[in-house]
């Protein structure tokens, strides 16, 4: 007698309406993307011109690393659940977006050939792939759970993503590149909101979406997260507002 596999199905086990689902996962994918493209603007100016597209293979390593962690830990990720993982995993990766840019931001590197070169390179190479990991991470959770709302699921992440690609151009043209990649840890907050289903914890996910949001309005007159080294040294804030405008006019 055949046995018939029933795909699990994710708004039942969540207690998520279909919309609420689409839009966290939208905004996870809207913050990823956003701070790909944001990075391919940082390293043009932080590092060289042809690391723009160092920030592709960050975000190719984060998302695959991320994915065989899910499917080498898959029984000890079986003990979560979905929406609990989610809020969590979302509220961690808005933290490390910032800690990374940080990261990338107070990094010196030159184009000398020496160990320590390599050393910052490799630092700056892993602090930016770990949210990109948190999202592989959960991403492929979510998609394992839940093979029976997939194409769903997959259409609110290429509208996230795309919605990324609308937006980055007139962002980076308005409040730069660092103030552009603070939005991606609100919309990552924000979807961490969505996801937790403890009041307490979806309070705390909107605070610090409202933290990130003020940070990213403090930080447009302030200059409280800015490019301080660029090609390996230390410039001056007239040369950074030169470097980053001569960036924007090469998109």
């Amino acid at each position: 007698m055949s046995q018939t596999t029933v795909a699990p199905n994710l708004f039942a086990q969540s207690e998520m309406t279909p919309r609420t689902v689409m839009l966290a996962v939208a905004l996870v994918s809207f913050a990823s993307l956003l701070l790909e493209l944001a990075l391919t603007r940082l390293f043009s100016v932080v590092l060289f011109y042809h690391f723009a597209f160092f920030a592709i293979s960050v975000a190719l390593l984060g998302l695959g690393s991320g994915g065989v962690f899910a499917h080498v830990r898959r029984a000890w990720l079986q003990r979560f659940d979905i929406r609990m993982l989610g809020a969590w995993l979302c509220l961690l990766n808005s933290v490390f977006i910032l800690a990374s840019v940080e990261v990338v931001l107070h990094t010196p590197v030159s184009l000398e050939v020496t160990g320590r070169n390599f050393g910052k390179l490799t630092i700056i190479y892993l602090a930016a792939a770990v949210p990109f990991f948190l999202t592989g991470l959960l991403f492929s959770v979510l998609f394992a759970r839940s093979t029976d709302s997939i194409s769903h699921l997959y259409g609110a992440d290429l509208a996230g993503g795309a919605s990324a690609c609308l937006l980055v151009i007139p962002l980076l043209n308005l409040v730069g590149a660092p103030n552009a990649v603070l939005l991606a840890p609100a919309a990552m907050a924000s979807a961490g909101a969505l996801w937790a289903s403890d009041t307490q914890l979806r309070k705390r996910a909107c605070a610090l979406a409202a933290i990130f949001i003020l940070l990213m309005a403090g930080n447009y007159s302030g200059r409280l997260i800015d490019v301080i080294y660029a090609k390996g040294a230390y410039r001056d804030p007239q040369w950074i507002e030169f470097a980053r405008w001569n960036a924007i006019s090469r998109i």
